[in-house]
């Protein structure tokens, strides 16, 4: 039997109801399974985007904290730049206050007092750290030492000299209570003399006892003009000291002068009153002398103080500046 490889007829075959020729089909071998391992699947993409947020994450709170302590080193900077510049007002009060210590108000010592003793508490704040407006500063950074150190040794000069002035204040307060004494006794004590000099002259007296009345009358005028002058702005404590007690040592001998030609007669009475009003006049006068040291040193302190202001002022102002460019950058993060 012939072969048809395209399944045609046999025109032999008559009508066609003969079989038809087989068809040659070429299969291919069976192909083996594979032993190899599948590749992997790819990643997810939900895996790497929870990375990505872990990370992110992260790098927010290291920012935050960042963030909080640059925050404080900031207001802790502030901190320190408003200690330095209220030390920068605190060398003006301190020179007012000896100045109107100087001129007689006591109160003024307390308030100089005050002054250097927040001073000092500030500077050691800035030193040493402490507590400032409710907050525990650090101490100064070492590159603000230099200038630390500089107003230090100013403030020691300063510091010396208004604790002179305040060991003093005692005897201060004494020698100006004093000089009101002698001015509250002076109008009595004039009208003590005048009417003295009247009964002198109507009972057509010895003219020594009114001389001696218009020259008592006279020292107790220029006592009252040399105790003011203690406290004037020009004035030295020790010439004006000196110059009192010039004036109380003739007093006491015209009272006696007085006591004696009067002793006896109708001038009693007149002479009493006076010797009485001349009493507390007496008394402040030697308060004051025995004070007049202390206000030699009151001056001398009052003086300095005023003298070292400038340079006090200075170094205050330095260090401020130096702070105030500090706390004005970025601060230590940039």
């Amino acid at each position: 039997m012939a072969l048809n490889p395209f399944g045609r007829k046999d025109p032999a075959s008559g009508t066609g109801t003969g079989t038809e020729a087989q068809t040659i089909i070429e299969t291919a071998p069976p192909v083996q399974a594979s032993t190899s391992k599948p590749p992997a699947a790819p990643a997810r993409p939900g895996g790497r985007l929870g990375l990505f947020g872990g990370l992110f994450v992260v790098c927010a709170a290291i920012s935050a904290g960042l963030l909080v302590y640059q925050a404080r080193e900031a207001s802790l900077s502030a901190l320190q730049l408003g200690a330095a510049s209220e030390l920068q007002a605190l060398p003006g009060q301190m020179a007012k206050s000896a100045r109107l210590a100087r001129l007689g108000e006591s109160d003024a010592v307390a308030e100089l007092e005050q002054t250097r003793t927040r001073f000092a508490g500030l500077m050691q704040t800035l030193g040493e750290g402490g507590s400032h407006a409710g907050a525990a500063l650090p101490p100064l950074p070492a590159s603000m030492q230099p200038l630390l150190q500089e107003l230090d040794a100013q403030w020691q000069k300063s510091a010396t000299l208004a604790a002179g002035l305040g060991a003093q204040g005692g005897a201060l307060a004494t020698a100006s209570v004093a000089v009101q004494a002698i001015n509250a006794a002076g109008g009595a004590f004039a009208d003590a003399a005048d009417q003295l000099g009247r009964r002198v002259l109507a009972m057509n007296g010895d003219p020594s006892t009114l001389r001696a009345t218009h020259a008592l009358l006279l020292h107790a005028q220029r006592a009252a003009l040399q105790a003011n002058a203690l406290f004037s702005a020009d004035a030295d404590p020790a010439t004006a000291t000196t110059a009192l007690a010039g004036e109380a040592e003739p007093l006491r001998q015209r009272l006696a002068e007085l006591e004696r030609l009067g002793s006896g007669s109708a001038l009693d009475e007149s002479l009493r009153t006076l010797g009485t009003a001349a009493a507390p006049i007496l008394e402040a006068i030697e308060r004051i002398g025995a004070n007049a040291g202390a206000l030699q040193q009151v001056n001398e302190a009052s003086a300095g103080l005023a003298a070292n202001a400038p340079a006090l002022l200075a170094a205050s102002s330095a260090l401020g500046t130096a702070l105030a460019g500090r706390t004005g950058g970025f601060g230590p993060l940039h």
